[in-house]
């Protein structure tokens, strides 16, 4: 029986290593469904303007100077994009 999509994209949020991670364990799952990822690619996180200008904002106290180094130093989660294509 032939499935209704035959592309499907996933994404899978988090550090690249377990993204990764949680991509190697969900590949498992959809090759028994007869999926195949095709291509992948991971775009790191970062804070939006709103956030930055926030934290320059709050500089003025000192706990939006330890704000402002804690942004620059961690960087948020980022998205691994999976493109599944059925093979049968």
């Amino acid at each position: 029986m032939e499935p209704t999509q035959k592309v499907i994209v996933k994404t899978y949020k988090g550090k690249q290593s377990k993204a990764m991670n949680d991509f190697s364990v969900d590949a498992k799952q959809m090759a028994s469904m007869g999926y195949y990822p095709t291509s992948q690619s991971y775009a790191a996180g970062s804070y939006g303007c709103f956030q930055f200008l926030i934290a320059l904002l709050l500089c003025v106290i000192i706990i939006g100077f330890i704000v402002f180094v804690y942004m620059l130093i961690v960087k948020p989660d980022g998205v691994l994009s999976v493109t599944y294509e059925y093979k049968g």
